[in-house]
């Protein structure tokens, strides 16, 4: 008969289902654990601030802790120095009597954003928010106004070229003047183009009044010594004068007083 067969075999399939399905099941539930204990450490590790709860069973996260940590460590250190070359070039930005003006180019289409320092304010104003432009005071070269796109800032953001140093002379609205001398550098990006571009402006007046007061003193020391040059050609020429005009009377006087030693008395 077929009957006891079929359900010997139907018996072995069961066993045989069950025996994969716990065997699966089993598989899964080891699995879950087993990525738990390794995706738990991974998800602690790229958690900034959150350290491991415990140490690592798998000796690559343990690896990898390390490694993260010595980055991060490393990461600490390059912010931190990075952080003092901020404040001390900021300082430095701040408290230098030299006027300084950075521009950057957000956008090649668009004008330059430009901030200055407290001693470019001091020279010119705060920058404007339009390009940097200068509405109260006029930059003059070799005595003609200099627009702005001409200006050593500019050029040297758009061109991307050093610019100067160049002597500028800056007129205020109130009439006074002053000196400067002003050089621009590009900065430029890892292919070549300009970004942006600092310019260092210094106040010469100073030095260009002192210029101006030795350079009339010397027309001055000049002028005197061709006055007494003058002077002593003039002078020089008198005597000569006086001795041609004199020389025939003194001739005729001095013989009559020779003729005179030999006459007697009463002649």
């Amino acid at each position: 008969p077929a009957a006891p067969l079929d359900r010997a075999q139907r018996r072995a399939t069961l066993a045989a289902l069950a025996t994969s399905t716990a065997c699966l099941l089993l598989g899964l539930a080891l699995a879950t654990l087993v990525a738990r204990r390794v995706t738990e450490p991974l998800r602690q590790l790229v958690t900034p601030g959150n350290p491991l709860s415990a140490a690592p069973v798998v000796r690559e996260i343990a690896q990898l802790q390390e490694a993260l940590g010595s980055a991060r460590s490393r990461e600490a250190a390059s912010r931190a120095t990075l952080q003092r070359k901020a404040d001390d070039f900021e300082a430095l930005f701040n408290g230098t009597p030299i006027g300084l003006a950075f521009a950057s180019l957000a956008d090649e289409a668009a004008q330059p954003t430009v901030i200055h320092n407290p001693a470019m304010n001091a020279l010119i104003g705060p920058a404007s928010p339009v390009a940097g432009s200068l509405s109260a005071v006029g930059v003059f070269q070799h005595g003609l106004p200099l627009p702005l796109h001409e200006q050593p800032l500019q050029r040297a953001a758009a061109q991307g070229e050093p610019v100067g140093p160049v002597e500028l002379e800056l007129r205020y609205g109130s009439g006074a003047t002053r000196h400067v001398l002003v050089r621009a550098t590009p900065l430029l990006d890892e292919a070549g183009r300009s970004r942006a571009a600092v310019a260092a402006m210094m106040d010469i007046t100073e030095r260009k009044h002192a210029e101006h007061e030795r350079a009339a003193l010397v027309a001055s020391e000049r002028e005197a010594r061709q006055q007494a040059e003058a002077a002593s050609r003039a002078k020089d020429e008198f005597l000569a004068m006086l001795g041609h005009e004199l020389r025939n009377p003194l001739g005729a006087i001095a013989l009559a007083v020779e003729v005179l030693q030999h006459v007697h008395g009463d002649e």
